[in-house]
């Protein structure tokens, strides 16, 4: 894990982008029944806010069925990565993530649960060497893939409580109410501006999809240049500069 960040001060927001969430929900909703987890990176901008802007998941453990005569470039990718343990894999994801200008900074994880549950042994010792080893602002974002089949979209955020850490910490056996191990942090879903333009437009009907796509066809099927320019100059007119 990556070295210790010193917060600014306690975060009493999170603000995850679309795109982000949906990496999230695809991996989550394609991965049932089993349940996964994943790396969150974003950064913290102050006034108590935490971005979160990329997520990837973690590898899944390779099987001990599956042939190992692969021969197929993805499949030797995915099997390699699977014989990664998490931290090296991490590491290794943020490595290639920077180099093409991406976050690259782990603000902390994710993880599918099933019927809002997930209080368990593990979750609070992996949520405790996060907030230990990464920063005291990390978090765990929980997806409910089942409880969202029923139309409400189910993702929580959550940070252990100061009460729970310095307990945690202490070693000592003393009893905590269940109400003080987890500190809930509310959760705001972002869109750059440019996708929130778009989003308007398609609502209000404005946005137009075939000019561009005239642009795309003449260019595939090698028309003369005039029919290329006259579909660019379609796409320019239909954009709000």
């Amino acid at each position: 894990m990556a070295a210790i960040i010193e917060p600014e001060g306690p975060i009493s927001c999170v603000h995850i982008d679309g795109l982000a969430a949906l990496k999230i929900v695809k991996h989550c909703q394609d991965s049932l029944p089993q349940m996964v987890t994943g790396s969150l990176l974003g950064l913290s901008v102050g006034d108590g806010v935490l971005e979160i802007t990329h997520a990837f998941p973690f590898p899944e453990p390779s099987s001990a069925t599956k042939n190992v005569d692969v021969v197929d470039d993805e499949e030797n990718a995915t099997a390699a990565a699977a014989d990664m343990d998490g931290h090296e894999y991490q590491l290794e994801m943020m490595k290639m993530l920077r180099e093409i200008n991406v976050d690259n900074n782990c603000v902390g994880w994710y993880q599918s649960m099933y019927l809002g549950s997930y209080s368990t042994q593990s979750f609070v010792e992996n949520q405790l060497s996060y907030q230990t080893d990464l920063s005291p602002n990390a978090v765990v974002v929980l997806y409910d893939p089942v409880q969202t089949t029923h139309g409400q979209l189910t993702l929580k955020c959550y940070r252990l409580t100061d009460e729970c850490m310095e307990l945690k910490k202490s070693g000592k056996n003393l009893y905590i109410n269940s109400k003080n191990i987890f500190q809930e942090i509310p959760v705001k879903l972002n869109n750059p501006g440019l996708i929130q333009g778009l989003l308007l437009d398609v609502v209000d009907g404005t946005y137009n999809s075939s000019s561009p796509s005239i642009a795309v066809k003449t260019a595939a099927t090698g028309s003369s240049d005039e029919d290329l320019d006259v579909g660019v100059d379609c796409t320019f007119d239909n954009l709000d500069l």
